[in-house]
């Protein structure tokens, strides 16, 4: 919205035979700080309105060879001067007179002499006319530049389907162009088979004044003027405008987003048949010739099969990260959730993590002293918990110097139980941190050693956290270490839990 206007920004063109009462008129414009220009009669006046574009006009009724009323007149039967404020101003004070000039198109009436008091009042409110309507034209002028801009296409119509307005995008999603589509009923849109729902969905509405209950966005098959029917995605939001009801309907086309999809599913099958299989092969084979099956191996034949084994497991589990993702996409993962007790959890993650720690130099330690009951219970999916904390520890031995200490700690609080990782690295960079946990993140640092990654394991974690109804996040201090920490919903132990925890 505009600023307010002031009288700086607004022109004003003073009519008037008299060069005594221009003068004055222009003096008193001056003093009120408008921006003023004067002509001597109607005919030049015309000839100025180009030029000049006042939005404000003040004229004098008697003039000769063109009067007030006819120069009025003249004005208004231009279109780009028809609304422009207009102030009369004449020593008559008849009603016959103001009634003449009111239907010539004067906005106002002043008699003269004219008072500095009421020329400012007057033009005052007419100043605040001129921005209400500037502002709403620029908001009008705003939004319509939004709707064709938008590569949707966007369709308003009544409550009875018929169309009122149509942006640019839907030519190009349904061919119609949108001058085309104005008058006639949305439902051409729609094929045959379709139009019925829509019917419905009006009758609906219209009976009960609610929208129907599968909602105001949905899947939908839509008609192009080819012929050609396509995926749609429909977004309804009923309007309010002038007191009466329409619909606004934004209508995406999902050809290539199905397409899309499609080719996603095709990749995820190949991964999860053309790829793993042959790959648990190949794991397994490699396991039985590192344990001797075909003999002892040479040294330089040893440390080939070595590497060869951690590629094909690091291949694996980005294989496997990349099952969980579409798994969590689709809504398909699936978590086998039961009272655990932690403790024992968090005892086999670090058994679980010592040997790449080991390798790395890096000690594990664990630390329970925060909770209030040995025997705490969680509820969660075994399998999902250890692979939450095994990408947790991993990332915190990866980034953490030679002889540091990577600590594994849990607190509880009466509600809840906060498990953390705490490393001694570097920190987190600030401008990394906003990206920690999006797919695909990662950060090399040229001071840490590296491991190989995809950049999707704090994606799947964080996934996995909230799906076990808990939150994960981080704290950190460049040079300082990192502490990555997640909440999970406190279950009060049972007598018998606590019996079999050890």
């Amino acid at each position: 919205m505009t600023a307010e206007l002031h009288a700086g920004q607004l022109s004003v063109l003073v009519i008037d035979d008299q060069l005594v009462n221009r003068t004055l008129l222009l003096a008193l414009l001056n003093k009120l700080g408008y921006q003023s220009q004067a002509a001597p009669d109607g005919m030049i006046a015309l000839e100025m309105l180009e030029r000049v574009k006042p939005d404000i006009i003040l004229i004098d009724l008697m003039m000769p060879i063109m009067d007030g009323f006819q120069t009025m007149t003249a004005i208004r039967q231009r279109p780009a001067f028809s609304t422009v404020p207009i102030i009369a101003i004449s020593a008559l004070e008849n009603t016959e007179s103001i009634v003449q000039a009111i239907d010539a198109g004067a906005d106002d009436y002043l008699t003269k002499p004219v008072r500095l008091a009421i020329l400012s009042a007057k033009l005052r409110r007419i100043a605040d006319g001129i921005h209400i309507r500037r502002s709403r034209a620029e908001l009008e002028a705003r939004n319509l530049a939004i709707g064709e801009a938008l590569p949707d296409a966007m369709i308003s119509i009544n409550e009875i389907g018929t169309i009122e307005w149509a942006n640019a995008a839907t030519e190009t999603i349904f061919g119609h162009s949108p001058a085309s589509l104005l008058g006639r009923n949305v439902s051409l849109l729609l094929p045959d088979e379709k139009r019925r729902e829509h019917v419905a969905f009006l009758q609906h509405y219209q009976e009960t004044g609610e929208l129907p209950a599968t909602g105001s966005r949905r899947r939908v098959e839509a008609l192009h003027t080819s012929g050609h029917v396509f995926p749609a995605e429909l977004s309804v939001v009923p309007l309010q405008l002038n007191g009466v009801r329409h619909f606004l309907g934004i209508v995406r086309d999902l050809t290539q987003a199905e397409q899309l999809e499609r080719m996603k599913q095709d990749f995820v099958s190949v991964i999860n048949h053309e790829l793993r299989t042959p790959l648990t092969s190949i794991i397994g084979s490699l396991s039985l010739l590192m344990a001797g099956a075909a003999g002892e191996l040479p040294p330089k034949a040893a440390r080939m099969v070595e590497m060869a084994d951690r590629n094909t497991r690091r291949l694996g589990r980005l294989i496997n990260d990349i099952l969980d993702l579409d798994k969590i996409d689709s809504g398909a993962l699936q978590l086998n959730l039961q009272a655990q007790p932690l403790t024992p959890l968090l005892q086999e993650s670090l058994q679980l993590a010592e040997g790449g720690a080991r390798k790395a130099n890096v000690n594990l330690r664990l630390d329970t002293s925060g909770l209030d009951d040995p025997a705490l219970t969680v509820r969660v999916d075994a399998d999902r918990f250890q692979q939450v904390l095994s990408n947790l520890l991993s990332n915190a031995v990866k980034f953490s110097p030679p002889d540091s200490v990577v600590t594994l700690s849990s607190e509880s609080t009466p509600d809840a139980v906060i498990i953390s990782v705490t490393d001694q690295g570097a920190g987190i960079p600030v401008e990394f941190r906003p990206r920690i946990f999006l797919r695909f993140a990662q950060h090399a640092r040229p001071d840490t050693r590296q491991r190989e990654g995809s950049g999707l394991g704090l994606s799947i974690t964080k996934a996995l956290v909230e799906q076990m109804g808990g939150e994960i996040s981080f704290d950190t201090q460049i040079e300082r270490g990192a502490r990555f920490y997640f909440t999970l919903p406190r279950i009060a132990a049972t007598p018998t839990q606590t019996k079999e925890s050890p």
